[in-house]
């Protein structure tokens, strides 16, 4: 699972610097990526969000309630 959660947050972090520099024209993405490759990206980001929601409590430290 650790893995899986360090896969799916790198997918994420580049998904997301991704949307930042389109979002201010600096560079877009889908220009390197091609239509294809950008479609991959999506779907590649899109289940790494899935995986992220479904296994974030297990894999985050800081989530985890207080034992006592």
């Amino acid at each position: 699972m650790k893995a899986l959660h360090g896969i799916s947050f790198v997918i994420l972090l580049l998904a997301g610097l991704s949307i930042l520099l389109s979002s201010f024209d600096l560079y877009d993405v889908s220009s390197l990526l091609g239509t294809t490759g950008m479609q991959v990206f999506g779907v590649l980001a899109g289940i790494a969000v899935i995986a992220e929601i479904v296994t974030h409590t297990k894999n985050c430290k800081h989530c985890e309630a207080p034992k006592m």
